[in-house]
């Protein structure tokens, strides 16, 4: 095996190394969007406030194309960040740990809660519950759908959609 090769290995520490200052920072971004709309989350109800920060971190995230760095961990068999919406800053965080548990590395965030990784999942069932109404009979799939305002006063356009 030459030295290219070893570089590519996956278990290669500049790898791990790599994905672990990108994760970092990620997660800096997300706190700092955080901080900066602290303003705007405090003056909600404080069962909406956890709910409202992870909705930041969610923006945070998702101006960034990731797909290359889901593949990377999906080489590792880690969360690929794809189904986090429930708890972003939580499960960015426990993929973080692992990876700088496999580079023999302390995780830098002595803050992180499994807990809260718990936690985010029956929040948004609740707030689902609460937006949408209770799960329809035999079906797990509810939709909804963002429109124009056009839409409140034009019946054409709602129907033309749904047919």
């Amino acid at each position: 095996m030459d030295v290219q090769d070893t570089q590519r290995s996956i278990w290669h520490p500049d790898r791990l190394k790599r994905l672990i200052a990108e994760l970092s920072k990620l997660r800096s971004e997300m706190i700092a969007l955080e901080n900066r709309l602290a303003h705007k989350t405090l003056g909600l109800p404080a069962e909406h406030q956890h709910s409202a920060k992870n909705l930041i971190h969610y923006l945070a995230l998702r101006k960034h194309d990731i797909r290359p760095l889901q593949d990377e961990l999906a080489c590792f068999g880690l969360s690929s960040l794809g189904r986090s919406e429930s708890r972003v800053l939580s499960n960015l965080d426990a993929v973080l740990k692992v990876l700088c548990h496999l580079a023999g590395r302390q995780f830098p965030e002595p803050g992180f809660s499994e807990s809260e990784f718990a936690a985010g999942r029956s929040i948004l069932d609740r707030n689902t519950v609460a937006l949408l109404g209770p799960k329809p009979a035999g079906r797990d799939v509810r939709i909804m759908v963002t429109m124009p305002s056009e839409a409140a006063d034009d019946y054409r356009l709602v129907r033309d959609l749904v047919s």
